[in-house]
């Protein structure tokens, strides 16, 4: 079993779990995609369809298993080595900057026993036919487990009300919706119950700004999920929330 190494970040505690000792995390790769170099003159229609912008490089997928993951830290991918066979270094560019990073839309499963996240690498040295070694580690919140606080309006209801660091309202945009304004970390599900029987989700939309100074780095998100309009006049809105977030470090 490879070496996995935790960060709990509040507790400036590093416990380490060497080989033969039980991890809670199990990293998988579970795709990689090439995307060779093609003549620059190649129309744009022609190419690669891009995993990394349309440019040659390497798009490597992974899966982390466990309990409460509830997300993945977006600037804490850390790469310690990216490396051909012949021992070239693909890391850096010749400017020396990084030449990985993480892909778009890292996210977790809604019960967080799985978390998905990509990185990609551009590089002119892409090879057809040859993958690089790649190493390194990327931070995931993990949770004690969750609480729920509950909330019950009626449907016309036109207020917004809060529930604990969250502003909570009814939409009416796209169809029938509850608006959550608040830290995106903490949230693990939104349920919506009428006359004792969940409605169902039809989708969510989401807005995010940043918030500087904000713990975690977290950004302020003003999130619509969307359900199945009500047929009575009441709704109760639980709120499923994760309990102790803390900040651990999973190599891959």
């Amino acid at each position: 079993m490879k070496k996995v190494v935790f960060l709990v970040a509040a507790a400036g505690l590093v416990t380490s779990f060497a080989q033969g000792e039980t991890s809670p995390f199990a990293v998988t790769r579970i795709q990689t995609q090439i995307t060779a170099q093609t003549p620059k003159d190649i129309p744009f229609d022609m190419g690669p369809s891009g995993i990394v912008n349309g440019k040659a490089g390497y798009d490597f997928a992974y899966l982390i298993a466990g309990e409460n993951i509830a997300s993945i830290k977006k600037e804490s991918l850390t790469i310690t080595k990216l490396q051909m066979q012949d021992g070239t270094d693909l890391s850096k560019t010749f400017r020396g900057t990084p030449n990985y990073k993480l892909g778009p839309f890292p996210k977790t499963s809604d019960d967080g026993k799985y978390a998905r996240f990509n990185v990609q690498v551009t590089s002119e040295q892409t090879s057809a036919t040859e993958v690089p070694t790649l190493e390194g580690s990327i931070i995931v919140y993990v949770a004690d487990g969750t609480e729920t606080k509950s909330l019950t309006l009626k449907t016309d209801d036109a207020q917004t009300h809060t529930v604990g660091v969250y502003k909570v309202s009814l939409s009416k945009e796209m169809g029938f919706g509850v608006k959550i304004e608040g830290p995106e970390h903490d949230i693990a599900a939104v349920e919506v119950t009428a006359d004792g029987q969940r409605l169902e989700k039809t989708g969510t939309s989401f807005f995010s700004s940043s918030s500087a100074g904000s713990r975690r780095e977290t950004k302020e998100t003003s999130k619509t999920y969307n359900f199945a309009k009500p047929s009575v006049a009441e709704i109760t809105i639980n709120l499923i929330l994760w309990k102790n977030l803390k900040e651990h470090a999973v190599s891959f």
